[in-house]
């Protein structure tokens, strides 16, 4: 499952990538569900891949485009967080934006977990 957290800027990203890139990040998101509700973890990982800098919180990568896709990628950065099966996971956006190469940036990561930080204080 998908959700925004409380201060990202999700909402607005959204009605700036327009209703196409929309379509398919929702759509990247219905197949994650498919996949977190099989169990195929492998397939999970196609999308969401955690952020390889070190950090507490660890933050996450949902890949809203495909591997090969031309530039903007839309991406999002969020906390993942694995329930019990069937379908019990959660991705919570924290953070979107368009990449152009293949680097996150530090001040995105950043920004996720800031986000990440005040959401789960509030827990």
């Amino acid at each position: 499952m998908l959700r925004a957290l409380a201060g990202s800027n999700i909402a607005g990203w959204l009605e700036e990538i327009g209703g196409d890139a929309r379509i398919r990040l929702f759509a990247r998101a219905r197949n994650l569900d498919s996949h977190l509700a099989v169990g195929a973890l492998g397939k999970v990982e196609i999308v969401v891949g955690k952020v390889v800098q070190g950090g507490d919180p660890a933050v996450w990568e949902f890949r809203g485009t495909h591997r090969g896709a031309r530039a903007p990628h839309l991406r999002m950065l969020g906390h993942f967080q694995r329930g019990v099966p069937p379908g019990g996971a959660t991705f919570w956006a924290a953070h979107g934006l368009n990449k152009q190469n293949n680097k996150l940036r530090r001040a995105d990561i950043h920004i996720a977990r800031v986000v990440i930080n005040r959401w789960l204080e509030l827990r």
